[in-house]
């Protein structure tokens, strides 16, 4: 993997990346390629309680800055604050299909969210790139991983399932062949409008 991560670039999208501990592992020994990527995406307000409550939000979030900061390939990781559905939907507006190598999805736990991170996620995921669901002993991931894996289980492989952990990896399937598109009619610059609603970017 080592030899890999320097001889090629991987990109790589999380989805609750809280104070940077495994953002910082992907930094580190993934993205030594000079074009590597990770894309960090969290709320930084926390979960609906109990599960997050009782915790420093901007302290925890001063620290995934910090541990950005320091660590090496730190400069290669660009984070999104928002609402991880809506910068799925905004990175996948942004023409970022198919181009993740893994995704790894520990955000909110609540299944309706689980299932649109995964759905949208997905779409950007390459052909035998890999999906992971961290907490899968969560009632909520438990169910969306199974709407999920109902919903594509034809475009998918199972490599992986423990109490903690499922992996799975994006099978090909002309369902998800990309062909492009072109403008049919309309000034394409009125969707510059909508970045004012965009979560802020920025390069941690």
């Amino acid at each position: 993997m080592a030899g890999l991560a320097e001889e090629q670039p991987f990109h790589v999208l999380e989805t609750g990346s809280w104070q940077g501990e495994s953002a910082s592992w992907i930094a580190e020994h993934v993205l030594k390629h000079p074009e590597s990527i990770l894309v960090c995406l969290d709320k930084w307000n926390g979960s609906p309680p109990p599960e997050n409550s009782g915790y420093d939000m901007a302290a925890i979030e001063d620290r995934f800055r910090s541990n950005m900061a320091r660590i090496p390939n730190g400069d290669r990781v660009v984070a999104f604050k928002g609402s991880s559905l809506e910068s799925l939907a905004n990175i996948l507006a942004s023409g970022l299909d198919s181009r993740f190598d893994a995704v790894l999805l520990d955000g909110s736990h609540e299944m309706n969210d689980v299932l649109g991170d995964a759905l949208l996620s997905f779409r950007m995921l390459k052909v035998g790139g890999v999906m992971i669901f961290d907490d899968y002993w969560m009632r909520g991931v438990a169910q969306a991983t199974a709407a999920f894996e109902e919903a594509l289980g034809d475009y998918l492989e199972v490599l992986h399932s423990d109490e903690t952990h499922l992996v799975v990896s994006k099978a090909a399937n002309k369902r998800f062949a990309t062909h492009g598109s072109e403008l049919l009619l309309g000034d394409s610059s009125r969707l510059q409008k909508l970045t004012s609603r965009n979560p802020t970017a920025s390069t941690a």
